[in-house]
């Protein structure tokens, strides 16, 4: 009797579960414009009843810092919606790649629990990435059409050391998490950075826990700020 793939139904717990609550981070187009190109990810925490977007703080202000997060923007309800840091407070984390803000445009759209994020203890064997992969990113006509994706493996011990959490995440053993089949070549993940990291069991749960944030590959790991870390960064929001 062949044995049923468990990815398939890890991407939809996924779909269900986490992927309305996350958000596309644009940017513009470096020689148009009048039109953007998807650059990261973030995902929407409810928060002293706000809704706040969690994400990379690389994906606001670039890894050199050169970036302006006033140029970056959301699309919700028909408009791109821009993070101007003057008008909107951005809180940073100095030592983290992580940052928050209040987005009250997307006040109806799904958000997560504050008490989802979380860092478990034992920590959880298998981790779940998820958001928008930039390569794909397209647009029909005046909609944009982010592309999801997930990617589930081991968790590894973090080789970034303490205040990280960490998944395998290597061309040789990567799979198509929707489908189980391998993948010659796994995608480097450009786009998803901001996105969650997710306790693969509790995805078919009524309340899934969210263990980190993602924000860099590096070695065969894919890893970023743990719980604890986004947890004290929204506490200061």
């Amino acid at each position: 009797m062949a044995i049923q793939s468990p990815f398939p139904l890890i991407a939809r717990a996924f779909q269900l579960r986490i992927q309305p609550s996350l958000v596309a981070i644009y940017a513009p187009h470096s020689h148009r414009p009048n039109i953007v190109n998807q650059v990261g990810t973030g995902f929407l925490v409810s928060h002293n009843e706000r809704p706040v977007v969690v994400t990379a703080m690389h994906t606001l202000y670039g890894r050199s810092f050169s970036e302006d997060p006033g140029e970056k923007s959301f699309h919700w309800n028909g408009q791109l919606h821009f993070i101007d840091g003057s008008s909107r407070t951005i809180l940073q984390n100095k030592v983290h790649d992580i940052a928050a803000f209040y987005a009250d445009e997307l006040a109806t759209k799904p958000q997560l629990s504050l008490s989802s994020i979380a860092l478990p203890r034992p920590l959880p064997t298998f981790i779940t990435i998820g958001g928008y992969l930039a390569r794909d990113f397209n647009r029909h006509g005046a909609r944009l059409a982010p592309a999801p994706l997930i990617h589930t493996d081991q968790r590894l011990s973090a080789a970034a050391g303490t205040g990280y959490v960490a998944v395998r995440y290597t061309k040789r053993r990567n799979k198509n998490s929707f489908s189980s089949t391998r993948i010659q070549a796994a995608p480097v993940p450009s786009g998803l950075s901001g996105g969650p990291m997710v306790d693969t069991l509790t995805l078919f749960r009524p309340f899934p826990n969210v263990v980190g944030v993602f924000t860099d590959l590096e070695n065969g790991q894919g890893y970023g700020p743990d719980a604890d870390i986004v947890t004290r960064l929204l506490a200061g929001i």
